[in-house]
């Protein structure tokens, strides 16, 4: 309420008690519906956007709160949200009014109402205050008020407004017959109460909108909306509450009014564009110009295109008058395009409109104005739509005799245009294209028209000889290649000419379909050229002779038959018959033993040379060859020849290492397959019980030394060599040389003409005669040399001595073994039992300690007793990478030495394999090629045992039915490779949901091996026939234009990952160390340096044909990796092979490469194109610590991949593998520049090879593409491809000059 007249400042404690009691009540009066504003000060509703100042409201009065309300029809409790101008909310306060509020205003809650309470003054707090509260069906509604301070209220003369309005288009489209448009405009310095509007001076009934803009001047934007008719607008704004008195002469019932203001705007019609055009454009089908004249005053124009009766779409909104219509329209379619113009305050203009029909271009007057042999000239007139940028055509042509046409796109042409290589007498077919941009239009379709035709150029396809007899034959033809036919054959010339004679007779034969003639009243066995003409209407093509000699019989017998022959083959070699009757064809070969009744060996070969292998040494053999023709064989000639014996060693020597264990030595023998040393005590050098100990070692057949370990100090020795040839898996044993004892050499001693003895040659270099033993070890030839009779009686002691050990040692050995005695001619009555050893471990001996050797040891006094298996694993199935150990126990006296075989071959320790000292035989990593039997064989003088079993290798993950007892070691039920395929089947017949689910990855792997079988094809070639299928693989084919070669290249690179699709992030944070980050090694297979961190060298693992990590790739080494390279030749114990960088020293003083010191030993030319080296290569840090390292350079191959001389190649493979023999298959070294060229073409010639020794057959696909996933980019090009090949072919090459390979 308004204050009383009384002033409160008597008693003031009295004044403010009775003010904190007062005006606590709210308005007891709400709205029957909606919301408003209550001002109790002034005991009156005001409207929305009053204005009021801070005197008329505050926080308490007697009776009703002095406050402004905000009320609600609602009578909902808290409620109502009162704002400051700046939008933050008044806080709300439920404590009495007037008990410390908080200042300058705060808001309180009420059922249906919230009220706006001052509790101080409003200065820096003017503006608009906003009242957020819910009506009666809960919508929020808002409600405004400007409250000032009353001096700002005296001052404040009426709200402000912009002098201009703003327009702005409400209509979706200009194109819009009444265009819908608002006008707005801000207001400031207090809101308008009251807002009216005019239009050319008459009021308008207008929907207002007013928005509050917080902020300084406490703005309010009007907007009048949904206008639809130009001309001049003005709006005008006032409010009732302001006034421009002081506020002591307001009086209560009339307020006045405050000035107005006035925004105003004139809205006009731009103005119609003219002139608009349509036209096409050469860059596009469908693209299109628009272009229209300026019209003044306008700010834009609006650009719309329509589809016929469809609702026009907006193309663009533009300030220029020329647009390009680009996209969105469509082929041979009727287009209507409008434009408006429209200004910043101005209703849209009418449109001007233009139709266009965009239909596709044609060309009429497409035809041929010259033609000849080998071209045809066109010509032609643009289209009448639109022209083109330029022009394409498309030929297709095929000669008259194909079915078969030949594409060819020629770009850019103009009118008239000559299409050239077109093949005579061709049919063609010509496509004329337009090009308009990124499309294209044909503009003519198939257009017909054939070259001319001329005489032939290529010969008849083949002459055929048939029913050939010695005095008539009928000779037939091909016809002419179509492709060089050129036209219809019309006839053909056949002449044939008598070559002795040098007579000749034509016969002209019409029409060209008639190809095959009867000649007659020839003469016998006689050469005739025969000659064939195609003409074409009088033009005669080239002539296709052919030599046909006729037939007479068969042929003579051969000549000069004669032999060579080492101990297991007969070498035969012959001349061809005299009187050869006709072609010799082949020659056929016929052997068996002299005394056998038995069918022949048959064989055949196109030389006159033959190797005959496999035969039995020092037996007669009945050989008989003779010639064939086509007509069939002549004669035989028979002759016999007999095998010699097995040579005796030439050479042996036995030098003492220590006082157990000797080295043997002795001279290499061709072909033999392994050597056996015998050792048998003398004597006693104790006081000991003469004892006698004998024992034997065997050694392969390419060793030429050997150790023997495990002797008795206190024996004698004496010791002697045999050597062994293994025939179709029977061993033949030889003579042995007569025993000698440590430190002397056995050497052939010329006697005179016909005598040769050997002679032992002692360390001290003085010889001394020894009996050499004859074939049946019966008498013995003594040359003595006269030294004295000291010495005389000293040697015949030792020579009695030599002779009682012999006997005694062949007698011993014969309760054993019925040796197969080579040197003594046999009788029909001797059943031969050949003699069966093995090969011992690690490469030809056992190193199997003193301690294990001298358990062999026994004294004649004791019976020998047969070994005895104690222990001996059962049947395995394991999977492959698991490792395996089959354990063994055994005795026997004297103690047994032992081997084992697997399917029949000898056991070595390798890196597969390790053999224990107590007899068993471990299996590192167990891959699928080590399935089979294995046979333990323990053996003394007491006879020989052995036992078997069978290991399976299974597929991993693969389970068979639980109550097979065959498991492997971890005890899970496992399925044989072989019987995979079965088991899948099976499994799945059944349903087995599992099952399915266990062998998804299976599935997954038959799937792709399905898929590679499809893409690729069968590529495997036996070795037999592989000239005649490279051959077969060089021609091109006229289909695919390729050769076999190329095909198999392609398919090869489709299936096989490229270098960039591999992980190889190692690599590629070691750049330094890579010459070139095209062929980076993939993370999974590269080459780490043991013990080194970085770890990188750019190197990755090759694996050969049964042999992992067979070989290494490598970068060769630059400056700054040169020393890595040697420290991975120290980690893998490999032998290299070199072409870039020299990072070996080039003298013997050396040269240090970081902690390592590489001295050259040898460098030697062993052939033409190669240069081997040896190294010694020894750590610094580790003087103890050496190892020499050979390495092969090929010079006559360069980076291409062509090679001067691929058995160079062969020599370099050959030498690799023999070295790596030696040192017990560890890695190979394979490097050039790039790691993909020759170095990968040398690992699969190398791979290729052994497949083909093992099995028989050559498959270049397969090696390489198996090496590319360790090396992807191996073999880069075609060229190089074909290299490989190559190389097979000069290894299979090499055997036809010894033996019957392909046999």
């Amino acid at each position: 309420m308004k204050p009383s007249n009384y002033i409160c400042g008597v008693t003031f404690v009295w004044c403010l008690v009775a003010q904190v009691g007062e005006g606590q009540t709210p308005p007891s009066m709400l709205p029957i519906n909606g919301v408003r504003l209550y001002l109790a000060y002034e005991d009156r509703i005001i409207p929305d956007y009053s204005m009021i100042y801070a005197s008329q409201f505050y926080d308490n009065d007697d009776g009703i709160n002095d406050a402004l309300w905000c009320q609600s029809a609602s009578n909902s409790t808290n409620i109502g949200v009162w704002y400051y101008p700046n939008g933050t909310e008044v806080p709300l306060f439920d404590r009495p009014f007037g008990n410390a509020a908080p200042s300058p205003v705060f808001s309180k809650r009420f059922s249906g109402q919230i009220a706006l309470a001052r509790s101080g003054g409003l200065s820096g707090y003017e503006g608009l205050y906003k009242c957020i509260i819910p009506d009666e069906n809960g919508v929020d509604q808002t409600l405004v008020v400007g409250a000032y301070t009353d001096t700002g209220y005296n001052n404040n003369d009426g709200p402000n407004a912009d002098p201009t309005m703003q327009f702005s288009l409400l209509s979706t489209s200009r194109l819009a017959t009444s265009p819908v448009f608002s006008l707005s405009f801000n207001v400031s310095n207090g809101p308008p109460t009251t807002v009216s509007c005019l239009v050319n001076g008459t009021g308008i009934s207008t929907e207002l909108s007013r928005v509050i803009v917080n902020g300084s001047g406490s703005v309010t934007r009007v907007t009048v909306t949904n206008l639809t008719e130009a001309g001049n607008y003005q709006c005008i704004v006032s409010n009732a509450r302001v006034t421009n008195e002081p506020l002591s002469d307001v009086s209560d019932n009339n307020p006045l009014t405050a000035v107005t203001n006035t925004s105003s705007l004139n809205v006009s019609v731009s103005d119609t564009p003219s002139g608009l055009t349509a036209a096409r454009l050469s860059t596009g089908l469908v693209q299109v110009r628009l272009s229209w004249s300026t019209v003044s005053g306008a700010t834009g124009y609006e650009v719309y295109y329509q589809l016929s009766s469809n609702t026009p779409v907006s193309l663009s909104n533009t300030s220029l008058t020329v647009i390009n219509v680009l996209a969105s329209l469509l082929r041979e379619s009727t287009y209507t395009f409008y434009v408006v113009s429209y200004g910043s305050a101005s209703l849209p203009s009418g449109n001007a409109s233009v139709m266009l029909t965009i239909s596709d271009p044609v060309v009429n007057d497409f035809m041929a104005t010259e033609i000849t042999s080998t071209g045809i000239t066109l010509a032609w007139s643009p289209p009448t739509a639109v022209a083109p940028i330029s022009y394409n055509i498309n030929r297709r042509c095929r000669r008259v005799c194909e079915s078969s046409f030949t594409s060819n796109n020629e770009t850019s042409v103009s009118s008239p245009h000559t299409s050239t290589g077109i093949p005579p007498y061709s049919q063609c077919g010509f496509d004329l294209i337009g090009v308009y941009g990124a499309e294209i239009a044909n503009l003519k379709n198939n257009y017909l028209a054939s070259t001319l035709l001329t005489a032939p150029t290529a010969l008849v396809s083949d002459i055929i000889f048939s029913s050939v007899e010695s005095v008539s034959m009928t000779v037939s033809w091909d016809e002419v290649p179509c492709n060089r036919r050129n036209g219809p054959i019309t006839g053909y010339y056949l002449t044939y000419t008598n070559i002795t004679s040098n007579t000749s007779y034509t016969v002209n034969i019409t029409g060209g379909d008639n190809r095959m003639y009867n000649l007659t009243g020839l003469i016998p066995y006689t050469n005739y050229t025969v000659s064939i003409i195609p003409y074409n209407y009088n033009m005669n093509g080239p002539a296709r002779q052919e030599i046909q000699l006729t037939p007479e019989s068969i042929p003579g017998v051969i000549s000069d038959l004669s032999h060579s022959t080492p101990p297991t083959e007969i070498i035969i070699v012959w001349n061809p018959p005299t009187i050869p009757n006709g072609i010799i064809t082949v020659y056929e070969i016929r052997y068996r033993e002299s005394t056998s009744t038995g069918p022949y060996n048959i064989t055949n070969t196109t030389n006159t040379y033959y190797s005959i292998v496999g035969l039995i040494p020092n037996t007669s053999y009945t050989i008989g060859v003779r010639a064939y023709t086509s007509i069939g064989p002549g004669e035989w000639t028979d002759r016999e020849y007999t095998t010699i014996p097995i040579p005796v060693i030439k050479t042996f020597s036995i030098t003492k290492l220590n006082s157990t264990a000797v080295r043997a030595e002795w001279s290499f023998v061709s072909g033999a397959s392994h050597y056996t040393v015998y050792y048998e005590s003398t004597s006693s050098s104790s006081r000991k019980k003469r004892q006698v100990e004998t024992g034997m070692r065997v050694f392969p057949g390419d060793t030429t030394e050997g150790l023997i370990g495990g002797l008795d100090p206190n024996l004698n020795y004496l010791f002697s060599i045999s050597t062994s040839f293994t025939v179709n898996g029977i061993i033949y044993e030889g003579e042995r040389t007569q025993p000698i004892s440590p430190n002397v050499t056995l050497t052939p001693t010329a006697i005179s003409n016909t005598l040769m003895v050997s002679t032992l040659i002692q360390s001290s270099g003085t010889s001394t005669p020894v009996i050499p033993t004859t074939t049946n070890g019966g008498s013995m030839t003594i040359v003595f040399i006269a030294v004295g009779a000291i010495v005389s009686l000293l040697l015949i002691v030792i020579i009695i001595v030599i002779i009682t050990v012999v006997v005694l040692k062949k007698k011993r050995f014969k309760k054993d073994y019925d040796v197969v005695n080579l040197n003594n001619k046999q009788t029909p009555e001797q059943n031969l039992t050949p003699y069966s050893t093995a090969i011992n471990n690690n490469g030809g001996y056992e190193e199997i300690g003193v301690e294990k050797i001298q358990e062999s040891n026994y004294s004649t006094v004791m019976e020998p007793i047969l070994p005895i298996i104690e222990e001996f694993p059962n049947d395995v199935t394991s999977e492959e990478g698991h490792e395996i150990l089959f354990k063994v126990k055994f005795k026997g006296t004297p103690t047994p030495s032992f081997n084992w075989y697997h399917n029949g071959e000898p056991v070595t320790d390798d890196y597969a394999h390790e053999l224990r000292g107590d007899g068993s035989l471990l299996l590192v990593s167990v891959e699928e090629k080590h399935k089979g039997t294995y046979r333990f064989v323990a053996n003394n003088d007491a006879g020989t045992v052995s036992q078997q079993l069978v290991l399976t290798v299974a597929v991993e993950g693969a389970r068979i039915p639980s109550n097979d007892t065959s498991t492997a070691k971890g005890g899970k039920n496992l399925v044989p490779v072989g019987q995979f395929g079965e088991f899948v089947a099976n499994g799945h017949a059944k349903g087995n949901e599992g099952f399915r689910n266990q062998f998804i990855d299976q599935y997954i792997f038959v799937n792709d091996a399905v898929l590679e079988s499809v893409t690729c094809g069968n590529t495997q070639v036996d070795s037999r026939n592989a000239r005649i299928v490279f051959n077969r693989m060089s021609k091109l084919d006229t289909k695919t234009g390729q050769t076999g070669y190329e095909e198999q290249f392609t398919v090869l690179q489709q299936v096989t990952q490229r270098p960039d699709e591999v992980t190889h992030n190692i690599a590629s944070q070691n750049n330094d160390k890579n010459r070139s980050t095209q062929f980076l090694p993939p993370n999974n297979y590269r080459v780490p340096l043991k013990n080194e961190h970085p770890d990188y060298i750019n190197a990755v693992f090759i694996n050969g044909y049964k042999e992992k990590k067979a070989f290494i790739i490598a970068e060769s080494p630059m400056f700054n990796t040169a020393r890595n390279f040697w420290k991975m030749i120290d980690d893998r114990n490999v032998t290299a092979i070199e072409v870039c960088y020299q990072y070996w020293p080039s003298t013997s003083s050396g040269l240090i490469v970081g902690e390592y010191n590489i001295a050259l030993l040898n460098e030697e030319i062993i052939s033409n194109g190669c240069i081997e080296r040896k190294f010694e290569l020894k750590h610094t840090n580790k003087t103890s610590d050496k190892q020499q390292v050979k390495q092969y350079q090929i010079t006559n191959w360069d980076s291409t991949g062509k090679m001067t001389n691929p058995q160079t190649i062969l020599l370099v493979i050959e030498e690799m593998y023999r070295t790596q023999r030696k040192r017990g298959n560890t890695s190979i070294v394979v490097h050039c520049s790039d790691t993909v060229g020759r170095s990968a073409m040398f690992c699969a010639a190398a791979t290729t090879i052994n497949k083909c020794k093992t099995e028989g057959v050559i498959d270049v696909f397969q090696v390489l593409k198996s090496q590319r996933i360790q090396k992807p980019g191996s073999v880069q090009t075609v060229q190089q491809y074909q290299g490989i090949f190559q190389i097979v072919l000069t290894y299979l090459d090499s055997f036809e000059t010894y033996s019957n390979f392909t046999k």
